[in-house]
């Protein structure tokens, strides 16, 4: 692993339409980093990735990206608000062309294939829902293997099992020792895939430290009645309560992703976190 790398931003402040959105903000992301930002809409959780990737500069101070240069990947990828796929190509000549000399077609087809794309792989992406852009952009950000990866709000518009996958590969970005850089507004399991909670409030940026603690109950609702024996067999640890239609579960031995991954030979209507 690379710990040279980072994100630096020093005495950064950035107004908009003569709004402060941040002042004076200072911070620093090292390789291996998986930081997730948060805060309520409008906040700068987007404009700050707007900065780090250079669309918009600072009014005052600066970013500074030291990376080590490795001519074999790329320094940045990811996406801001949403991916920009083009319509007109297919999911793969998608791929091709964004990764352009760093594509490897037998990682991608294999990337396909866990995204679920394989299918239409070589379909027009006009035809693909917005599920399934989305995981073709994921496709196309984990795929360069660049030091940073910047994603904004990557799990729109996913099903569960995608979100599964996602913190998946974030796992194994950061065992690569990439910095990963995303803005959410969903909340739970974030303290088993990241490394830093980052809250954005009044132009100000601090670490949040209590954002999972409260938040480590599920209830599950079902759309069907369940087979409760098959799912005490597959939870049994994690369980709280069960009936046919609902089952409450803690993260004990399995984070939430990897329990409704278990759970999704059932039809999940609703998951609602619970406080305790």
């Amino acid at each position: 692993m690379n710990n040279k790398n980072s994100i630096r931003i020093n005495n950064l402040s950035f107004a908009y339409r003569n709004k402060e959105i941040f002042e004076n903000v200072n911070l620093e992301i090292k390789s291996g980093e998986v930081v997730a930002i948060i805060g309520d809409n409008g906040c700068g959780k987007t404009t700050l990735l707007k900065l780090i990737t250079k669309f918009i500069f600072p009014k005052r101070g600066e970013i500074l990206l030291d990376i080590e240069k490795d001519n074999n990947k790329p320094v940045m990828s990811g996406f801001l608000e949403n991916p920009k796929v083009w319509k007109s190509m297919t999911g793969k000549e998608n791929v091709k062309y964004y990764l352009g000399k760093y594509y490897n077609e037998k990682m991608v087809d294999a990337m396909f294939k866990e995204w679920r794309l394989d299918n239409v792989a070589d379909e027009l992406v006009n035809k693909y829902s917005l599920g399934m852009r989305q995981r073709l952009g994921l496709i196309i950000a984990f795929a360069t293997n660049s030091d940073i990866l910047v994603l904004d709000e990557p799990t729109n518009s996913l099903d569960q099992n995608s979100i599964g996958l996602f913190h998946d590969y974030l796992h194994k970005a950061q065992r690569n020792g990439r910095i990963i850089v995303f803005t959410t507004h969903t909340f739970y399991g974030l303290d088993k895939i990241c490394t830093r909670i980052l809250k954005i409030k009044d132009g100000k940026i601090t670490q949040n430290d209590e954002v999972e603690k409260k938040e480590r109950v599920f209830s599950v609702i079902f759309c069907d009645k369940l087979d409760v024996d098959s799912v005490k067999n597959l939870l049994s640890d994690c369980i709280i309560e069960i009936d046919e239609k609902r089952i409450k579960v803690c993260e004990k031995n399995m984070t939430i992703s990897q329990i409704i991954r278990e759970l999704s030979v059932f039809d999940i209507c609703e998951v609602h976190k619970e406080f305790i």
